[in-house]
């Protein structure tokens, strides 16, 4: 089953594995937040990577200045009817994934590249 994959990560060697992993499905990959959420508004996902650092250093849990992925997590936890049905943590950002797990407790954290290459996508 082609699933409809949604991946926020900044590192392009990263995003390049993600595509030689998961190439049987349909991938949209971002290292925008905010567009992130703008895809989470607008179509339907299965699945969700999100990282937590984008390009740098951020600001606070807001993302005001850096949008990060605990922006996207926040959005998703006050949007379930546009959650996807499995989302993984894999930051290596240790106090920003306990910041997303806080806000997305069904979340699987899984360090990348195991949140690929460990868990097998089956969705109902």
């Amino acid at each position: 089953m082609k699933l409809n994959i949604l991946i926020l990560e900044d590192d392009p060697s990263r995003q390049s594995i993600f595509h030689k992993k998961l190439k049987e499905h349909r991938l949209t990959i971002t290292n925008v937040a905010l567009e992130a959420i703008a895809l989470l508004q607008t179509e339907t996902f299965d699945v969700a990577y999100l990282d937590h650092d984008l390009n740098g250093p951020f600001s606070d849990i807001t993302g005001v200045d850096n949008p990060t992925g605990a922006a996207v997590a926040h959005w998703i936890s006050n949007n379930k009817d546009s959650s996807p049905e499995a989302i993984f943590l894999h930051a290596h950002d240790g106090a920003g994934v306990e910041d997303m797990s806080r806000v997305l407790p069904n979340a699987i954290r899984a360090p990348f590249p195991e949140c690929i290459t460990k868990y097998k996508l089956k969705i109902k």
